[in-house]
């Protein structure tokens, strides 16, 4: 790779990124399966939260995008629910946590913090669960029970409103 004045191109899931973007979300990746939930239990490395993650990655990489690095590690982390499901469907449950798949959720999550503010046009084009509760909780990276909870009390509509405020940074 070259010196920082420099910008390459390198091939990735969704495109042509710049040198800059590949190295904040190899980072990202690197940082995210040293934690609960992505992470790969490496002999006796214990798992680590991901704002702990998030400081050893500050800390060892000082030249980078440190504000682009946190919503890609923290970001990926809060929205991990809905990026599993847009990327698996119903099945999600089921993924194996290996390096492929959070680099797709990095990914994915990266394209999510450049989208318009109204993805609707994006949003109608996945297959969402048909139950409010269970559509709250994969668009807005909700558990299911907090979900039903919020349904049942301010009803979906309100319940959108509250989920979408509480994805904001």
């Amino acid at each position: 790779s070259g010196g920082h004045g420099e910008h390459e191109t390198m091939n990735c899931n969704d495109g042509i990124l710049d040198e800059d973007e590949e190295v904040l979300r190899s980072l990202a990746v690197e940082y995210l399966m040293k934690t609960h939930p992505f992470g790969e239990r490496m002999s006796d490395v214990p798992l680590v939260d991901p704002e702990k993650a998030l400081k050893q990655c500050l800390r060892k990489n000082k030249l980078v995008d440190r504000k682009k690095l946190a919503d890609l590690i923290l970001g990926a982390t809060v929205m991990k629910l809905r990026h599993l499901y847009i990327l698996f469907g119903n099945s999600f449950n089921d993924v194996v946590f290996n390096r492929q798949v959070v680099r797709s959720v990095v990914d994915l999550h990266a394209t999510y913090l450049t989208a318009p503010a109204d993805d609707d046009d994006v949003s109608s084009e996945i297959q969402w669960p048909s139950l409010p509760a269970d559509e709250l909780s994969a668009k807005y990276s909700l558990p299911v029970f907090l979900s039903k909870l919020m349904v049942d009390q301010y009803g979906i509509v309100e319940s959108k409103l509250i989920a979408g405020k509480a994805n904001l940074p």
